[in-house]
């Protein structure tokens, strides 16, 4: 039995990225580990900064819970799991911002919020919760409430069909995990 989650491959992007810039100068697989590992580290890294900056409450709670050794760990490492928090952390910190400051989405904002909701979801399946959070954010922000429930609306289909989709997707190929259950029970 195999220990399998289901993670997208979008969660590999930067550590691939990292190994194929550092596949130019070397082929010593440990040089290219170092290679994902830093940029996975500099990515997220780079997330969680824009995040921590644009959070209007608890920025020192993020700044720690960034700093915490086993964060600190994943993010500079080949794992999944730094872009999943990072991705999630972001995708508060926006939906908090403009919680509190009502202030009409740019075409830029409406980009942002779409890309945070389809990386969140294909992240890892769990995460499509943390999408919900864009239901928080006043009706104001996208002009109007007509507006606002076309964008949330929109905003929670892309997310059920993205998680949906990648269970139906993953259980064609992932077969019984440790626990005994397939894709499908998980």
């Amino acid at each position: 039995a195999v220990n399998m989650a289901l993670y997208s491959p979008l969660n590999y992007l930067p550590q691939a990225a990292g190994m194929t810039l550092t596949g130019i100068f070397s082929r010593n697989p440990q040089v290219l580990q170092i290679g994902g590992a830093v940029e996975s580290y500099a990515v997220c890294t780079g997330i969680l900064y824009r995040a921590i900056r644009r959070i209007p409450y608890g920025k020192n709670t993020l700044a720690l819970l960034a700093l915490l050794p086993i964060n600190l760990q994943e993010r500079a490492s080949l794992s999944a799991d730094a872009l999943s928090f990072a991705c999630v952390t972001a995708l508060l910190a926006f939906c908090l911002e403009h919680m509190k400051n009502c202030k009409l989405f740019t075409w830029r904002e409406y980009l942002e919020m779409y890309v945070l909701l389809i990386t969140a979801a294909s992240c890892k399946i769990v995460y499509f919760l943390a999408g919900m959070l864009i239901l928080i954010i006043p009706a104001c922000a996208f002009g109007n409430k007509r507006k606002a429930a076309l964008h949330r609306g929109l905003g929670l289909t892309v997310l059920l069909g993205l998680a949906g989709g990648w269970t139906v997707f993953a259980s064609g190929y992932l077969g019984n995990t440790r626990g005994g259950g397939g894709t499908a029970y998980k």
